[in-house]
């Protein structure tokens, strides 16, 4: 039963992965509300970030429409280069309040607990996919679709 409080669910992603959606579907079990907040908004059109923070903001709101969750998440666009000085603050200024992170990645952990923001008790473990396989797998002509949602995937062929 999700409790009354809202987290934000940093990351990149370049692309939203079915990782991603388990995590934010984890997410909202323990949560009322999630912020997803869209890291490196600014920059697209490389062989490390190749979607512009438009289509990120599509695939996740694409993603949370087709699990019924849309209502329950709030997409952040957040333009910045995660500098370890003003990143979390960055994502307060620029987001609706929140309680907690929900992250998996120490560096986001630790620099959230620098500002006093607690990350998640219970964070969803286990996913191995990776964004920068299915990257590769994308240059490359090779089969990524079953590693995003089916939401995800069309947002990217259109």
């Amino acid at each position: 039963m999700p409790t009354n409080r809202t987290c934000v669910f940093p990351g990149r992603f370049q692309p939203f992965h079915n990782g991603h959606g388990e995590a934010l579907v984890h997410a909202l079990s323990l949560y009322q509300r999630a912020i997803v907040a869209i890291s490196n908004a600014h920059i697209s059109h490389t062989d490390r970030d190749p979607f512009t923070g438009g289509e990120r903001y599509e695939m996740i709101a694409a993603y949370a429409s087709e699990q019924g969750i849309a209502e329950r998440v709030t997409i952040v666009p957040i333009g910045i280069d995660d500098a370890p000085t003003t990143w979390v603050s960055t994502i307060r200024a620029l987001s609706p309040r929140f309680d907690d992170v929900y992250t998996r990645s120490p560096w986001s952990e630790a620099h959230f607990a620098y500002w006093g923001i607690a990350n998640s008790p219970e964070l969803l473990k286990g996913h191995t996919v990776r964004a920068s396989v299915i990257r590769e797998l994308m240059a490359a002509g090779g089969d990524w679709r079953s590693d995003v949602p089916v939401a995800v995937a069309n947002v990217i062929d259109c």
